[in-house]
């Protein structure tokens, strides 16, 4: 980075969705449901006149653990070429963000990436949801599932268990 930029915000959230079914149990949650829950931060940082943002999911596990990086370089939390340092780990995901704003490149060319899409791939198949009485109900609810995949234009699908 040639200039110097220095993180002067960190905000946190909440983002709220809905999946359009719920997602049954796994070994880590007796049921996931419709609603996700996902911890959001926001890091803003300035150099001069110049301020830019970014923004994504968080490990942080307090507030105070990300607010530690108020007034530090961005070149101490992360570099293109070492990644994420130790003490960004919590808020990776912003951090790239913020990295490739500072940049103007997309994060996944920071990454490496050379294709400029990427595929999606459709995860309510659960085995866990297959605790059904007959292998014929197993079957007949991973083909609705799968043809509630196929209606929404998903072309790969994954089981998880």
């Amino acid at each position: 980075m040639e200039k110097e930029f220095v993180v002067v915000s960190v905000e946190f959230s909440v983002l709220l969705s809905e999946r359009r079914v719920s997602v049954g149990c796994n070994a880590r949650l007796p049921e996931h449901g419709t609603r996700m829950l996902d911890p959001v931060v926001r890091l803003t940082a300035s150099c001069g006149e110049e301020t830019v943002a970014g923004w994504g999911w968080t490990s942080v596990s307090s507030k105070e653990q990300a607010k530690e990086m108020l007034g530090m370089k961005v070149s101490a939390l992360i570099s293109p070429n070492k990644g994420v340092s130790a003490q960004g780990a919590c808020v990776e995901a912003a951090l790239w963000d913020l990295l490739g704003n500072i940049l103007k490149v997309p994060v996944f060319r920071l990454l490496g990436a050379t294709a400029s899409f990427a595929s999606v791939y459709f995860t309510h198949l659960y085995f866990s949801d297959l605790h059904l009485h007959s292998d014929e109900e197993a079957c007949k609810l991973v083909a609705e599932e799968a043809r509630a995949g196929l209606e929404q234009g998903h072309v790969a699908f994954k089981m998880k268990g």
